[in-house]
């Protein structure tokens, strides 16, 4: 290990190690800076491509075009019904003989075709490991018959670190806005307490939901109401109107043939009166039994009136339970 940033008593500082650093920062790519006019480009003419000054960085080496300064990049003339695609690139070159570095602008020139121009193909490489060719496109030049029809960049512009920090800043305070917002409501399986919400969806107090469903408003449910059960016992006013009918029944005793019955007859002073006998009452006391006189064969009927039965049923309540998959429910409050 060596220092770079520091004083040694002899020159040690080399591109590579600036490189590096430059590329520990950008990336391996090609950005450009946000330094002057950015390396914009415009057409002058069907053979002229103007670029204002700015400042890229390759691979971590660092080039430019001088502020208040302009470079004319040149592009062949086309032909009439052929289309082409140019790139204008960023190419790295280092001088194998001298050891030297150079970054320039340069044009490739794509292929001729009546159809649908592609665009050429660029040397990539490592600029750290040792490639001594390392391109990277900065525009794509689209040319149809004579003229330049369009000037595409293909490059992003990177705002400075104090830009980016504040950006930063900026989005990560837009995500703790969107984390949650008072009202809102959120459901989990692990998130069993009001610290691990807040971890996670911000806010200062989450409100713990238990043993209830959550419903759309509508016209009917006005928001934050609240009602149900979980059970219901029916009253006779949730029934529909109706009755349980008893018919009218009707109906005979057997027939058992002609019979008499034995009649008791209690002993006494008697009376007189009149009986079966004749004219004179019956005189002295009686006692035993007697036989009634038969009527010959018979039968009895019988009949009922209508009527309804009478009340059945206990009133346990009912289950309204839907199939349900139980879940942790909190409601930001603040």
């Amino acid at each position: 290990m060596r220092i770079i940033t520091g004083s040694t008593g002899t020159t040690h500082v080399t591109s590579n190690d600036d490189g590096g650093f430059n590329q520990g920062i950008f990336g391996k790519g090609l950005i450009v800076l946000e330094n002057g006019n950015q390396l914009s480009a415009s057409i002058v003419d069907n053979n002229t491509i103007r670029m204002a000054d700015g400042d890229l960085i390759l691979q971590g080496r660092h080039a430019l075009i001088a502020p208040n300064t302009t470079e004319d990049i040149i592009i062949e003339t086309g032909a009439v019904g052929i289309n082409r695609n140019d790139l204008i690139v960023a190419r790295y070159v280092l001088d194998s003989a001298t050891g030297y570095e150079s970054i320039t602008a340069e044009v490739l020139k794509g292929e001729e075709t009546s159809g649908t121009a592609i665009d050429p193909e660029i040397t990539t490489g490592d600029i750290r490991t040792g490639d001594m060719l390392v391109e990277a496109a900065l525009y794509r030049v689209k040319i149809e018959g004579i003229n330049i029809v369009a000037l595409e960049p293909l490059f992003t512009v990177t705002e400075d670190i104090i830009g980016l920090v504040m950006k930063l800043q900026e989005e990560n305070a837009k995500l703790n806005r969107n984390k949650s917002h008072v009202g809102m409501i959120i459901h989990s399986t692990t998130l069993d307490t009001m610290e691990k919400v807040i971890a996670i969806y911000g806010g200062t107090t989450w409100v713990k939901i238990e043993g209830q469903f959550l419903l759309g408003q509508s016209s009917t449910y006005a928001i934050n109401s609240i009602g149900g059960s979980p059970t219901n016992t029916l009253s006779v006013a949730n029934l529909p109107s109706h009755n349980h009918s008893i018919p009218a029944l009707s109906g005979k005793t057997n027939n058992t043939g002609a019979h008499t019955h034995n009649q008791s007859v209690a002993s006494g002073d008697g009376g007189t009166g009149f009986g079966n006998r004749g004219e004179g009452g019956l005189i002295g006391s009686l006692g035993g039994n007697t036989i009634t006189q038969s009527s010959g064969s018979h039968e009895h009927t019988v009949a009922t009136n209508a009527n309804n039965t009478g009340y059945a049923g206990s009133g346990t309540p009912i289950n309204n339970m839907p199939p349900y998959k139980t879940v942790y429910i909190w409601e930001r409050t603040s």
